[in-house]
């Protein structure tokens, strides 16, 4: 049922979606075409292609806002107002339900910031050129003597944090809004409220971990011999990342099991 659920969710959501991120298809190619070409260099047309950047950059920016607030819209009102009648009268558990939901939100914002990254890279390859194998080969070692790992270790590692730091992001507003539909007509309200106070605790737990490992890396920094320093500080960054990872899956876990409990055993339907 769970597949079945995902498979209609991207449907609906790529009807908007889709169009959308080929627009930023389209338009990375007719950017990267103004920039390789220079046809308006030297001309009095010249700020035509710093004006099309310009409208490239708030073209990127409203894509990644109207994408999260498109999905988090729609997730409330299929979960939450009078379309959630016929949600929760589905014959699927509310967990399937809301991991369905949760995968598809994921998945739309993972392939944003693909592309995003694969627009900005081929703007940039389009105007200074592409790295050759020896830059690309330094690059790998200059990673890999900044975290001490194989640049695909690296890799994995940085996916990985990515997928978990956007998860729970997305689990963070629903759990908001399933406490703030709680509040009857006060809900969207109560919802904002309780995304203040969870971003403020969030940070200050944050800082609290920043700072307790700052000070324990620093003795042992002082503790060990000059020989090590080089290591330890190599290290750093590694489980820095480590650190910062498994504090936000902690975050998205307690977002999960509220989201899921409250919608379960609280749900409150306009």
């Amino acid at each position: 049922m769970l597949g079945k659920l995902f498979k209609h969710e991207m449907k609906e959501t790529g009807k908007l979606l889709l169009p959308l991120d080929l627009i930023l298809i389209a338009a990375t190619c007719i950017a990267a075409f103004l920039v390789k070409m220079d046809f308006f260099m030297g001309t009095t047309l010249q700020i035509i292609p710093q004006i099309y950047m310009i409208l490239y950059v708030l073209s990127i920016v409203a894509l990644v806002v109207l994408t999260f607030i498109y999905l988090v819209i729609r997730y409330y009102k299929t979960m939450y107002s009078s379309q959630g009648y016929l949600t929760h009268t589905l014959p699927a558990s509310t967990a399937s339900i809301l991991n369905a939901k949760l995968c598809s939100t994921l998945v739309w914002m993972l392939l944003l910031i693909i592309l995003c990254v694969i627009s900005i890279s081929t703007i940039g390859f389009a105007g200074a050129g592409f790295p050759s194998v020896s830059e690309f080969d330094a690059i790998q070692r200059a990673l890999s003597e900044i975290f001490g790992m194989g640049f695909i270790p690296i890799l994995f590692l940085i996916v990985t944090a990515i997928i978990i730091f956007s998860l729970t992001m997305i689990l963070m507003v629903y759990a908001c809004l399933a406490i703030g539909q709680l509040f009857g007509q006060y809900r969207i309200p109560a919802a904002i409220v309780a995304y203040i106070v969870f971003y403020i605790l969030q940070q200050i737990v944050s800082l609290i971990t920043l700072i307790s490992f700052g000070a324990t890396t620093i003795d042992a920094i002082h503790a060990s011999s000059q020989l090590f320093i080089t290591t330890d500080l190599t290290s750093l960054y590694r489980n820095l990342i480590f650190l910062l990872t498994g504090e936000s899956l902690c975050f998205g876990i307690a977002y999960y099991i509220t989201s899921l409990w409250i919608t379960k055993r609280k749900l409150n339907l306009e």
